[in-house]
């Protein structure tokens, strides 16, 4: 095994016992999966721990994965449950990222929000900003956006339907450029 290696040729060679073909995958994704639950859970060393938990996750389950589908949308839906398990595990509502947790009532302002990640505001800015968009809007924003997954492969992930992921993304979206407006002046589209 290399790391040229399909996504398919290393599962079949680490069901056929070769578990060092298991260090490519991680190598594969791992940076991935770190940045997404290092933006849901804002906490480096969470996220580290959480990225941990999703690959020994990951290797225990090896033999459920649908080698049909893209490897990273199923690493994500471990990582989701992980983010989620741990929010529980220290008593907090999972329901931020489980469930729609209220309207978020900003004129819509999509097109500012382009500008801003083609670079019109500092990176900083956007991340603070993106750090007060409710969890499962900013959740479903990073994975369509920055992983460019279809609502379809976030829905699998998240286990919402396609139209609340829809909804999230847009809800996110609002937010995000109401946050970027009133905390760095900038105007709406």
């Amino acid at each position: 095994m290399t790391e040229h290696s399909t996504d398919t040729e290393l599962v079949r060679a680490i069901l056929q016992d070769e578990t060092d073909a298991f260090a490519f995958v991680v190598r594969r994704y791992q940076d991935r999966i770190f940045s997404f639950l290092l933006r849901v859970c804002r906490n480096p060393a969470e996220a580290e721990d959480l990225t941990q938990e999703t690959f020994i996750k990951a290797f225990g389950r090896l033999g459920s994965y649908n080698t049909q589908k893209p490897m990273i949308s199923w690493l994500f839906a471990i990582a989701h449950n992980s983010a989620v398990d741990s929010m529980r595990r220290r008593g907090e509502p999972a329901s931020a990222l489980e469930n729609e947790d209220g309207t978020i009532n900003i004129a819509d302002t999509a097109a500012a929000v382009e500008r801003v990640v083609a670079g019109r505001l500092e990176l900083q800015q956007v991340e603070r900003a993106l750090e007060k968009v409710p969890a499962a809007c900013r959740e479903a924003l990073l994975l369509h956006a920055r992983e460019d997954l279809s609502y379809e492969e976030i829905a699998g992930i998240t286990g919402a339907s396609p139209s609340t992921v829809k909804i999230r993304i847009f809800r996110a979206r609002q937010a995000l450029a109401g946050f970027l407006e009133k905390d760095c002046n900038f105007p709406h589209a």
